[in-house]
């Protein structure tokens, strides 16, 4: 297998995987995972090197088609595909990736030009980097941008003043304007955060069910190595020591304390939809929409201790395996995965639950950062707004009849859209004088801006760029009976 290494060229892996998500619109994590797993004998540098230039060139083909479009008067559309590609993935290289050298840019897009059976354009893949290059030495732009304010991607604008803002973002208009009519200035800090990978580290929810001698050994282990570190928000929060970082994914995945189910790769944000709920004696939760279950791992095993046991439900059987694999890697016995629509009432179950989680389908603003898929998909097909906002209305009212008198409502998105979000809250309010806001109350003895920035009446967002997670909603409502308590 080393003999083969030598002859395999990370950017021809990248550009795959580029050409299969910008022209086949496949899903860049599942193609990136494949290749990844296929070439797992590579090196950790030429591992790390496809995954920042294919997810990169993906995340800003806007900025980078705006970019050539000022070099070339062929349209990028109009190009080969195999050009085109050749040519974002180059120039991504040129002004993200300081450590590779102009020559080496140019020669490589030569090579894979020849390699794609494209050789009578050489010349002009050669040509226009060479004309970029030749831009940059005049106005004496150094590989490493200094950003021009506090907004990196601000750089793109001020050194290609032909560029528009939501170009500069790499974000199509819709989704540009849609930030920056509900979030006014801080759409600029969103747009920055979900670019700033290095920013970005996975984050490890540990299980407070699994703390044996041997694993809190691990733990520690791993801590003292560097491949853990404490979540910056967990000494600002009572009670909350189950959160951690890292940049070392690859080797926490094949450590002890994930290999024995002691953690969870969750999203702080994600995980702390468990933290809501006050554990009781057989308390019961059903979770509409759990795949692949990571909420529903976080809430059973806070409640387990209590004999709480966790219905876990999703649409399809590949998606409930999910679920049961991750309840059963975790040896959380207490979840009880099930295929089934949240659609479609259940009658047996009206009135039955302590708590039920509605995580709803939703548009994806908040996970940008992670899935950049998800600006190409709505700027294709914008009646996705539309349609999210009704099918998550129709999810919570069928939620809301499965909870017993003074149950929980937990209504959560990864979104940003405050449509799918606030307004969501505030419709819900409106058909059912039944429930109530139940406010976060750690949250109000707070003062802090990161606090004060995410809170208001309906619930709470994490933001990008304010908050370190992906971008979150979450609402906590009670259904009027008796009263239950949900100190986060």
């Amino acid at each position: 297998m080393p003999l083969q290494q030598s002859f395999i060229n990370p950017r021809a892996l990248a550009l795959d995987i580029i050409m299969e998500c910008l022209e086949n619109d496949g899903y860049c994590n599942v193609l990136l995972k494949q290749v990844l797993d296929k070439y797992s004998y590579l090196e950790q540098r030429d591992r790390a090197f496809i995954a920042r230039l294919s997810t990169g060139c993906i995340e800003r083909q806007i900025t980078l088609d705006a970019i050539l479009a000022q070099f070339t008067t062929t349209k990028v559309t109009k190009m080969k595909p195999a050009i085109r590609n050749i040519l974002r993935m180059s120039v991504y290289q040129i002004y993200e990736m300081e450590t590779t050298t102009d020559y080496a840019i140019c020669n490589e897009a030569v090579k894979l030009t020849k390699q794609y059976k494209q050789r009578s354009f050489t010349g002009f893949v050669n040509g226009i980097l060479r004309s970029i290059l030749r831009y940059n030495q005049e106005r004496q732009i150094p590989q490493a941008f200094v950003a021009n304010g506090s907004y990196a991607f601000m750089k793109y604008k001020q050194y290609f003043p032909k560029l528009s803002l939501d170009q500069a973002a790499a974000m199509p208009p819709l989704i540009f304007q849609l930030l920056r009519k509900q979030y006014g200035d801080d759409a600029y800090r969103i747009m920055d955060a979900f670019y700033c990978h290095d920013q970005h580290p996975s984050n490890i929810h540990v299980l407070s069910h699994q703390r044996s001698q041997n694993l809190q050994a691990c733990l520690k282990e791993l801590l003292d190595q560097g491949l853990l570190q404490k979540h910056p928000l967990q000494n600002q929060m009572r009670d909350w020591d189950q959160d951690y970082t890292t940049t070392h994914l690859e080797a926490l995945l094949s450590s002890v304390l994930f290999t024995q189910g002691a953690c969870y790769v969750q999203d702080f944000s994600s995980a702390f939809v468990a933290r809501l709920l006050t554990p009781k004696q057989n308390m019961k939760v059903l979770d509409i929409c759990a795949a692949p279950g990571g909420k529903s791992v976080a809430i059973a095993d806070r409640i387990v201790d209590q004999s709480g046991t966790v219905i876990a439900c999703d649409l399809s059987k590949q998606k409930v395996a999910k679920i049961q694999e991750n309840a059963e890697r975790c040896h959380l016995d207490n979840i009880q995965a099930l295929v089934w629509d949240g659609l479609n009432e259940q009658k047996e179950w009206i009135g039955k639950f302590d708590c039920v989680l509605c995580d709803v389908p939703c548009s994806g603003l908040g996970i940008i950062g992670n899935k950049p898929d998800i600006k190409r998909r709505l700027a294709k097909d914008p009646d996705t707004f539309p349609r999210m906002v009704e099918l998550q209305s129709a999810l919570v009212q069928q939620a809301v009849s499965y909870l017993k008198p003074g149950g929980m409502l937990i209504y959560s998105t990864c979104t940003l859209n405050k449509e799918e979000n606030e307004q969501q809250i505030v419709r819900l309010l409106e058909n059912q004088s039944d429930l109530t806001i139940q406010p976060f109350s750690w949250f109000l003895d707070c003062k802090e801006d990161w606090v004060q920035k995410g809170m208001n009446e309906w619930g709470f967002t994490f933001i990008p760029g304010i908050h370190p997670t992906e971008g979150f909603f979450i609402s906590c409502l009670q259904k009027k009976g008796e009263t239950q308590s949900n100190e986060a």
